[in-house]
């Protein structure tokens, strides 16, 4: 252990950073070697025959799941006061480390290798707890298989896709509490608003998913007008405007008249528009003939199981991930569905200028699992920018030279020399300041060891 961060310290001098991030594996390697070391513990203290449970005396629990020993309830106790935890932690590592070590014993190897954080071992341990130990298998196949660049996909997600991944798990297997889970949660939605700072009001709350998707869906989509219209306030700022907005609908029908209007080349109202304010659109004004507010438009997958293991198949929502069959039946039976048929992300698409058409920002929102392209990012793509590649003119407004990026990773490849290159239709090369690369692909990041 002592030659292993010798090793690193003397690497500090060359490249601090690349010296922290090299220990990554060391430390995940270290983190399972602490857990082999407290599950001997565990299991002697299970075994111990003095400290057989009587009545009123030391209880006994399945601290990991179905499948792991009970133990003494006063040996995580020990755990506790011996690593400075609270009775809460304590309890809560000391089932990871029975469920990891009896349950799930690749992602724990694996996390020996140095391949998968404690983090991301932890939360899978927690996640499956109350699975079966057959289906807990095979979530741990998934999590393992797919091996690129000796790197298993549990490391290659962020923590919001390993999140969806396993929620996917919990609503195939366990359906019914599942269920019970989302309608407590229902019960207890609630919207506040208080005033907040001078001539702001602070806004908290809790939505449907379902309502939630559609309602972020609207506000990016109003924001996005503003823009059209030359508003060069911040999109967090546009997107505080349009929720405003949805006050008064009327609003909505005369901000989108005049985008139309101005899509169309006519004439808008004299008013410089980067001033121009929610009070400026009368929301008692007849709503303009030939312009309907256009609907939100929201991605719903839907897989047919194969496995009759669940017979509704399972159900996806971008941006969002697993969603319940009632989940699903509130979004797809809300409004007027369109079903379209899977889009051809090889297809060519070309548009004259340097604005991205909606349609080409649909194209490449569906190509990176509806997230931004820069590694490990879990921003949605839908609301992102189009960056080109190779920068306009000298390379057009295509789907080869150009992804969808989140404003704030769209800006470190603008002025913090991260590089990219498309490698094939949905598959981005990256290469940071310090020449490291990344590969990115289906919404995984797999990072290229020299």
């Amino acid at each position: 252990m002592e030659q292993q961060l010798e090793v690193h310290l003397s690497s500090l001098h060359d490249d601090p950073l690349e010296a922290a991030a090299s220990m990554t594996g060391s430390l995940a390697s270290m983190e399972a070697e602490q857990y082999a070391y407290l599950a001997e513990f565990l299991h002697d203290c299970a075994e111990d025959p003095a400290l057989s449970a009587f009545d009123g005396g030391e209880r006994r629990f399945a601290y990991g799941g179905a499948g792991t020993p009970a133990i003494p309830e006063f040996a995580v106790t020990q755990v506790q006061v011996q690593l400075g935890l609270s009775p809460y932690a304590a309890q809560r590592l000391v089932a990871d480390v029975m469920s990891l070590t009896h349950r799930l014993p690749g992602v724990l190897a694996a996390m020996a290798d140095g391949q998968v954080q404690a983090w991301r071992a932890r939360m899978v341990a927690t996640a499956t707890r109350d699975l079966p130990l057959a289906d807990v298998a095979r979530v741990q196949e998934v999590l393992l298989e797919g091996v690129r660049g000796g790197v298993p996909l549990v490391a290659r997600i962020t923590r919001k896709r390993l999140q969806q991944v396993l929620d996917q798990a919990e609503m195939t297997v366990l359906p019914e509490g599942v269920a019970e889970e989302i309608e407590h949660w229902l019960a207890a939605r609630d919207v506040t608003i208080r005033p907040g700072e001078r001539g702001t009001s602070v806004l908290s709350g809790t939505v449907s998913t379902a309502d939630g998707a559609r309602l972020t869906h609207r506000l990016t989509q109003v924001a996005d007008w503003w823009v059209e219209l030359g508003d060069t306030r911040t999109r967090s700022v546009l997107r505080s405007v349009a929720l405003g907005m949805l006050a008064d609908p009327g609003m909505l029908d005369n901000l989108y008249a005049r985008v139309c209007a101005h899509r169309a080349g006519q004439d808008l109202l004299d008013l410089d528009l980067s001033d121009v304010a929610p009070s400026d659109l009368d929301p008692l004004a007849p709503a303009p003939s030939g312009h309907p507010l256009p609907a939100t438009v929201l991605y719903v997958h839907h897989e047919p199981d194969t496995t009759e293991r669940k017979p509704g198949g399972c159900w996806s929502l971008d941006g969002h991930g697993a969603l319940s069959a009632d989940q699903a039946a509130e979004l797809v039976g809300h409004s007027h569905v369109t079903l379209k048929p899977v889009i051809d992300l090889a297809a060519p698409i070309q548009c004259p200028g340097y604005v991205a058409s909606p349609r080409l920002k649909e194209h490449l929102a569906l190509m990176n699992a509806g997230l931004c392209t820069f590694p490990y990012c879990d921003q949605p793509a839908i609301g992102g920018d189009y960056d080109h590649r190779q920068p306009y003119p000298r390379g057009p407004t295509t789907k080869t030279n150009g992804h969808l990026l989140c404003r704030r990773h769209h800006r470190a490849k603008t002025f913090a020399r991260w590089r990219v290159q498309s490698v094939t239709t949905g598959v981005w090369l990256w290469t940071s300041p310090t020449g490291d690369h990344y590969v990115v692909t289906a919404g995984t990041t797999t990072p290229l060891v020299p």
